[in-house]
């Protein structure tokens, strides 16, 4: 099934109250990946990705795992894909962190930013001065 008769089935399923955890069972796909496809979330670039995760010594910028690795968008824009907004994170970390941000509803994000820098600073020294650089010229 291509993309744009996915998001068609998604939208009918959410239109008959169907939950995203079972439309995912219905279409065969993992619940984010219907979230994503209902919300039309771009991936990032493959070139992006692989660019971030070379910076960031292809590792967990939190707690150092090498296993499951993802590119997190640190202000939650998801088509910001500048270098500066990019950060490792392997697939739990990533969770836990877009929970913390699902958890505040959008409200503060402010404050989620700066526990991931202060997350990221203190499991990475490497990052320190490309987090501290990003910090001055946001806050």
């Amino acid at each position: 099934i291509k993309i744009m008769d996915r998001k068609i089935i998604i939208g009918e399923l959410r239109n008959q109250r169907k939950t995203y955890q079972e439309i995912a069972e219905i279409l065969k796909i993992s619940k984010q990946r219907v979230c994503q496809i209902y919300k039309d979330y771009k991936s990032t670039d493959y070139f992006i990705r692989n660019k971030i995760l070379e910076r960031d010594d292809k590792k967990c910028l939190i707690c150092g795992s090498r296993e499951n690795l993802e590119v997190h968008h640190i202000n939650g824009i998801k088509v910001d894909n500048q270098e500066i907004n990019l950060a490792t994170l392997c697939r739990k970390c990533h969770k836990r962190i877009e929970k913390e941000d699902r958890e505040l509803n959008g409200k503060k994000r402010d404050t989620l930013e700066r526990k991931i820098y202060i997350k990221i600073c203190n499991a990475s020294k490497k990052n320190v001065t490309f987090l501290r650089g990003y910090r001055s010229v946001r806050y």
